[in-house]
């Protein structure tokens, strides 16, 4: 299939504002591809590595990482996908060719209009997320009948590259001005900051707003920023006890920052409706005895060497999970 020829990048998902945290301590670096060791299975447990991420099994709705759907349309930034690239080879994750990225199959802009038509996972480690995108006309919406893939996974210090279309028209719309200052969220806390100047990120791409600002944190670290994490400060705001410290965020504003479902997208119905009719329709499955195999995730304990042939584990009860956190 046309996803499994190209190799791609990225999560640092060009959504991802550089989802880091000032001095944040970072994750291991992985190794490269291993095969599944026998021995697991007598071991009883399965070994760290092979277990699915975190970032595409969470059932709790998040800005970032950015977790594709199907029928998702993002704005797509070559300079995120190409700093993915260099950072995989870098930390040596798995094996990718440079030459098999889009950009040197395509004419790609520095950003692009994509619709998500395509999605499937790679039994890692790491666990690759595999996409094959649309383009869409910028001017109609509808798709051009043109597409590519890539495959991408989260990484440490590696901001999302794929941004959804709703946030980003959202967030161009703020244009901020040195001296402004600003808010972001890091590991579900609000952190500080004041905006110094706007310049592009790289001198080959002068109109993407891909990490276009420069922003001074207010412990006095300083780093690019992209508009679409930067949040304005409402004027009754909790602000830390001592400067340079991050404020926990509340649920009420986590939910503020989702993407706002759009008239029709859920059918005649809203998204409310239908969730709470699927989740009807899921506890009269779970009282039958036939998908009791399927009711909650595989013990791994038990079946160590599942997530070795598993990209990908999902159940109903992580079902009704994401359903009644309107995850979808």
């Amino acid at each position: 299939e046309e996803e499994e020829e190209e190799e791609g990048g990225g999560s640092g998902t060009e959504e991802r504002r550089r989802r880091r945290q000032p001095k944040k301590r970072k994750k291991p670096k992985q190794t490269k591809q291993k095969k599944p060791n026998s021995s697991l299975a007598m071991a009883g447990e399965a070994a760290e590595e092979w277990l699915p991420p975190s970032w595409i099994m969470d059932t709790i709705p998040r800005r970032s990482p950015f977790v594709p759907q199907m029928g998702d349309e993002l704005i797509y930034f070559r300079q995120g996908h190409e700093a993915y690239v260099r950072a995989v080879r870098r930390a040596k994750s798995y094996v990718i060719n440079p030459q098999k990225q889009p950009w040197n199959k395509l004419d790609l802009r520095d950003q692009e209009s994509v619709k998500v038509v395509g999605i499937k996972y790679e039994v890692g480690p790491p666990t690759l997320c595999c996409l094959k995108l649309a383009f869409l006309d910028p001017i109609s919406g509808k798709m051009t009948g043109e597409s590519f893939s890539l495959k991408y996974h989260d990484m440490p210090d590696v901001i999302d590259f794929l941004v959804l279309q709703q946030i980003y028209n959202e967030a161009k719309e703020r244009n901020w001005q040195p001296g402004v200052r600003f808010r972001s969220i890091i590991d579900d806390a609000w952190w500080f900051g004041t905006v110094e100047s706007q310049q592009p990120f790289q001198p080959e791409y002068p109109d993407s707003l891909f990490q276009c600002y420069a922003v001074r944190w207010d412990n006095g670290e300083r780093e690019k920023m992209s508009p679409w994490d930067m949040e304005p400060i409402p004027d009754e705001v909790s602000f830390p006890e001592e400067v340079g410290d991050g404020v926990p965020v509340t649920e009420e504003e986590l939910q503020a920052l989702l993407y706002t479902p759009q008239q029709g997208e859920w059918g005649a119905r809203s998204r409310d409706e239908e969730c709470d009719r699927v989740l009807m329709a899921i506890d009269d499955l779970l009282s039958l005895d036939i998908v009791k195999a399927f009711s909650s995730p595989v013990d791994l304990r038990d079946y160590p060497l599942y997530c070795t042939v598993v990209a990908y584990p999902t159940d109903l009860s992580t079902i009704h999970k994401r359903l009644e956190a309107r995850f979808y």
